[in-house]
């Protein structure tokens, strides 16, 4: 699941974006059950971005970076909830940002996934070990 960039934009309060985090897990554990891994991705860093005006690029980076700290939170409360760290700001060349020059373009979207599948892949390894066979 992705969520918290344009809550940053938006200046939700931390705890309120914790604490809506937590409902999400709870309504999808509702209609999955508990034994379905949920991956957050972490926010990316946005300090790196020329949409952001200069003067609000460390701040608003800060910010963004409280809030993943509190969807890490979030995460960690719930059984088989993970968070996966994004990392560094976007090194994306232009086309790979939509018109706004914030969100990604579909490249850029896809150049994510395959970013945050390699990164699954490995979270899925160590965490969730495969089912016993049976004897």
């Amino acid at each position: 699941m992705v969520a918290g960039t344009n809550d940053a934009l938006r200046l939700r309060r931390p705890g309120a974006f914790r604490r809506d985090a937590e409902s999400l897990i709870r309504d999808v554990r509702l209609r999955l059950g508990e034994e379905v891994p949920l991956v957050f991705a972490g926010l990316p860093r946005i300090d790196g971005l020329a949409a952001l005006p200069r003067r609000l690029r460390l701040p608003m980076s800060f910010y963004v970076r409280l809030l993943d700290h509190k969807l890490k939170t979030a995460a960690t409360r719930g059984a088989a909830v993970f968070h996966l760290p994004s990392g560094g700001p976007p090194d994306l060349p232009g086309d790979w940002l939509a018109a706004d020059r914030f969100h990604p373009s579909p490249a850029g979207y896809r150049a994510w996934g395959r970013v945050l599948a390699s990164r699954l892949a490995t979270l899925t390894e160590t965490a969730c070990p495969p089912p016993a066979a049976d004897a």
